[in-house]
């Protein structure tokens, strides 16, 4: 899960943000494990809310860093 999302937001990146390349890579690099750690405590089919959640506030963290 972790890879994937790591993948899948880097793609996300590249597509919708205007930060440079190594910026993508390490924001989903972080995020990644985030979004693993929220689906894998997630009960009765949640994640669907709860990963995207998770993953949004750690990216706004980042980036408003």
């Amino acid at each position: 899960m972790a890879a994937s999302s790591a993948v899948t937001g880097i793609v996300v990146l590249l597509l919708c943000s205007p930060l440079p390349l190594i910026q993508y890579i390490l924001f989903s690099m972080i995020a990644a494990p985030f979004s693993a750690a929220a689906e894998l405590y997630t009960h009765n089919g949640n994640d669907t809310v709860t990963v995207p959640i998770v993953v949004t506030i750690v990216l706004a963290v980042l980036c408003a860093v």
